[in-house]
């Protein structure tokens, strides 16, 4: 990791398993933080965007667990896009599908693939809520907001 907390670098790799290595700068491992690697990796977003990444692996076998699903959610979370109103000609930018982690060998898996599920149906339901406040009043009417959570009610038993 780099040691300035959320500088990001992107590395090209010509021969290898992976097209690159992007590494995060997360500071001073004694002052680490969830919300340090969730920002740094909001920022890795981005650069995850422009390179047109749709699946991403994670090392964190040299890190705290929680690493993981901070990483997940900085990510998900700065990939929302009000796209309501673009033209759909146009293809919309990247998105991370899938991710790999690979995590110390200690870690108890089910748990950590528990974590980061709940992580990503967090930030499913974040930006859902995102969706919701920015859809135009004209649009989501108070009617359609209310069939809207009768739908949600619904599918979620």
């Amino acid at each position: 990791a780099l040691p300035i907390s959320e500088e990001t670098a992107y590395l090209p790799v010509e021969d290898g398993p992976y097209a690159g290595v992007l590494l995060l700068g997360l500071g001073a491992r004694e002052s680490l933080t969830p919300e340090r690697v969730r920002r740094s990796a909001g920022k890795a977003a981005g650069v995850l965007r422009t390179q047109k990444y749709t699946e991403v692996v994670l090392d964190i076998s040299d890190s705290p667990v929680y690493c993981a699903e901070a990483f997940l959610e900085g990510v998900s979370l700065a990939q929302y896009d009000f796209d309501v109103y673009k033209k759909k000609e146009e293809p919309g930018p990247a998105k991370v599908q899938l991710f790999h982690i690979i995590a110390p060998p200690d870690t108890d898996l089910h748990d950590l693939q528990v974590r980061s599920e709940m992580a990503l149906l967090l930030c499913l339901s974040t930006n859902g809520a995102r969706h919701l406040a920015n859809t135009p009043p004209n649009e989501l009417t108070p009617t359609a907001l209310a069939e809207f959570a009768l739908g949600v009610a619904r599918e979620s038993g």
